[in-house]
């Protein structure tokens, strides 16, 4: 049946049939964006467990009553707080810069050498700290000072070129990020 127009009035006509509507972009093009994002939750959940770990110095009173053992416990929980921030900030910084790389292929030089500095830099930060709480703990039991202060200043000068190498990797990435296409 149609109607005065000569069209059809049957809703189910064959002629009306509209082919499938896409939800949007392919799945795998989402992939990346997905992870740039987790990179981006992993790096401000680092910054939280920095400020944690900054924090619980000042959470625990100090008194009289306070033992060695009490120091030693809220050094080690300071410890693994920013032991942990650091890794966190490394990994969700390496998938951010790693993923945009994919995404704009014009930053690739710049910001997938620096995803892996920051990378390394974050693991590294992480296990320098728990070395230092360990010195620390060592000195603090008793241990002769003659070996360890040594020791414990390498790995201070070492913490700060690894801050520093990450420092240098983020705006390297930011800069690899303004270069316009086809710069390299």
């Amino acid at each position: 049946m149609n109607d005065r127009r000569g069209d059809p009035t049957q809703p189910n006509h064959p002629g009306d049939l509209v082919g499938p509507a896409t939800a949007g972009p392919s799945l795998a093009a989402s992939h990346p964006h997905a992870r740039i994002f987790v990179g981006i939750l992993l790096a401000f959940l680092g910054i939280g467990l920095e400020a944690i770990g900054f924090a619980i110095g000042y959470q625990v009173p100090n008194g009289p009553s306070q033992t060695i053992n009490d120091l030693l416990l809220r050094q080690g929980l300071e410890a693994v707080a920013e032991a942990s921030a650091l890794a966190l900030w490394g990994i969700g910084l390496f998938f951010v810069f790693f993923y945009v790389a994919q995404i704009r292929p014009g930053t690739k030089p710049w910001t997938s050498t620096a995803a892996i500095v920051l990378l390394a830099t974050g693991i590294a930060g992480a296990v320098i700290r728990l070395v230092e709480f360990r010195i620390f703990s060592i000195l603090v039991s008793g241990a002769p000072n003659s070996s360890l202060i040594p020791i414990l200043q390498i790995a201070a000068g070492l913490r700060l070129a690894i801050g520093l190498a990450g420092s240098v990797a983020t705006i390297v990435a930011l800069f690899g990020l303004t270069r316009p296409a086809g710069l390299g």
